[in-house]
């Protein structure tokens, strides 16, 4: 359990440090409906769910705070889930 945790940290990380390098299209990383419109979200989409038994994830935005949940099956079969939020902010001097 402590492994798939850690795994999904991970993945929400990256995905959120992607967002940070895209800024001007945060819209396009939004989940509805377990897919995204950003390629690099499609493609970290997947990477969750071959990653993780019964791997999926929600992205969510309000304004420039991101929230990730990564979402799993744990062995013994209850939901697991790791959320982690961020603000995306760059301050121009």
């Amino acid at each position: 359990d402590a492994q798939l945790r850690g795994e999904a940290t991970f993945l929400a990380d990256r995905i959120i440090n992607q967002m940070w390098l895209d800024e001007g299209n945060l819209d396009d990383y939004k989940t509805s409906g377990g897919s995204c419109t950003s390629a690099h979200c499609t493609a970290w989409m997947t990477t969750v769910k071959k990653t993780l038994p019964e791997g999926d994830a929600v992205i969510t935005l309000n304004g420039n705070v991101v929230q990730v949940s990564v979402l799993w099956t744990s062995a013994n079969n209850p939901q697991r889930q790791v959320q982690v939020s961020s603000v995306i902010q760059h301050n121009n001097p």
